[in-house]
């Protein structure tokens, strides 16, 4: 018996040894705390808020400025700006990461 394993496994893999979680393991319960996994100060009530004024996913995340994130109950202005400079952190490792694997 053969069991058909999804191709990019051993990137999955790879990520969860970075700290990453891999996308397999992102639901919608999930999403948000690991696009801001690793933010001091983002805690479970945070992320309640963030819900509740409507963000999803790391996508909603991203589209948001760091005035948005000071109208949530809960997050002030070093808070809002921790966020977007850890989105952009991340958006600048995977660019990094991209350009490595095209050499």
């Amino acid at each position: 018996m053969s069991v058909a394993l999804p191709e990019d496994l051993h990137d999955r893999l790879e990520a969860m040894s970075d700290g990453g979680t891999p996308d397999m393991f992102v639901t919608e319960e999930t999403a948000i705390e690991a696009a801001l996994n690793g933010v001091a100060g983002v805690t479970d009530e945070v992320i309640r808020a963030l819900r509740d004024a409507g963000f999803e996913n790391e996508a909603d995340l991203r589209a948001a400025s760091p005035a948005a994130y000071r109208d949530i109950d809960g997050i002030n202005a070093a808070l809002a700006d921790a966020i977007v400079s850890h989105l952009n952190d991340r958006d600048a490792g995977d660019d990094s990461d991209s350009s490595n694997t095209s050499a």
